[in-house]
């Protein structure tokens, strides 16, 4: 399946809106984030995959894990739970929670000290 990547020269690369189907979403997307790269890369994408259905999962709980974590950081600083609620735009419910879940493992590393 994984074949070598052909570069396409500046010159050739067409707009986004010039990319069949579902390259045109992709490369609209990635260029919202990543200016002058969304063509480029969904061209690289469609030769590593040429043509297999791909599903791209949510990534949503990546996202509330670094934001639990943060605002159990700025709780630990002194936020209150009104305030951390009203910044995440949740309830203060949602933020009681969130405090008293079991920190991620990358926020226990960045609290614990090292042994060796």
């Amino acid at each position: 399946m994984w074949m070598s990547i052909i570069e396409i020269p500046e010159e050739y690369l067409p707009a986004p809106e010039e990319l069949p189907g579902d390259l045109e979403m992709l490369a609209t997307g990635i260029e919202e984030v990543w200016p002058d790269h969304g063509v480029k890369v969904a061209i690289i994408l469609a030769q590593l995959f040429h043509g297999v259905p791909i599903y791209l999962r949510n990534v949503d709980h990546l996202i509330r894990r670094m934001r639990d974590d943060a605002i159990r950081a700025e709780y630990d600083h002194g936020a209150s739970v009104r305030e951390l609620a009203v910044k995440n735009k949740l309830s203060t419910r949602q933020i009681q929670n969130i405090l008293a879940q079991a920190p991620s493992q990358e926020e226990l590393k960045k609290k614990q000290m090292n042994l060796f």
